[in-house]
């Protein structure tokens, strides 16, 4: 499989996002946030497409596998938060991924990962996901790398929120490490905080 990587573009969407719900599909994080009942399928599709389309396309890094099979969403330094406007803009898309019963454990979720974001500029890699078919060729390590490239020839860290314990070891090989540890609600999965000195 060749591993060349490039930037995505809107025309992307639409495959980018098939594999990254496959990609997500048993997520304990994702599925704490997405609806469980018939809309489940609509919800994961609408939380990803968000994260894609709406939060990372606009910064232009998010990057690609040549066969669309997996993708890095970052979101550069300097990027200013998301105004009050563009979250209540949001909200009735949002109210489609979790549900009515799930809008309240979404916005507990979101105000503790604010909370744990470091306060130096840094790249957040918001999404790194790869179809479970391609999975441990090393695509991950492909799609990461032109960013943490970056952050070294420009002195950036790189920061992440990291939802399965057997994924620390792969991120700690690109020199990232464990800062804290959260859960999303009072009863939500745990969460690791990473973080990544330019090296």
């Amino acid at each position: 499989m060749a591993l060349a990587v490039r930037k995505a573009t809107y025309g992307d969407s639409d495959p980018l996002l098939r594999h990254l719900i496959r990609a997500f599909d048993d997520d304990p994080a994702a599925n704490y946030l997405i609806r469980q009942d018939a809309k489940r399928s609509r919800g994961f599709y609408l939380l990803f497409h968000i994260c894609l389309c709406t939060l990372s396309l606009p910064h232009d890094e998010v990057y690609i596998a040549a066969n669309a099979a997996g993708g890095a969403l970052w979101i550069p330094p300097q990027t200013p938060p998301i105004s009050m406007g563009k979250q209540f803009a949001m909200l009735p898309r949002m109210l489609r991924v979790t549900g009515l019963g799930g809008i309240k454990r979404m916005l507990t979720a979101l105000e503790r990962l604010d909370k744990a974001q470091p306060k130096q500029m840094h790249y957040y890699l918001q999404i790194l996901g790869v179809d479970p078919d391609m999975q441990g060729k090393g695509l991950g390590s492909a799609l990461i790398q032109p960013v943490l490239a970056r952050c070294d020839e420009e002195g950036w860290g790189a920061y992440l929120e990291n939802s399965r314990q057997e994924n620390i070891a792969f991120y700690e090989r690109h020199g990232f490490t464990v800062t804290e540890q959260i859960h999303l609600g009072p009863d939500g999965p745990l969460i690791w905080c990473m973080w990544r000195d330019p090296q």
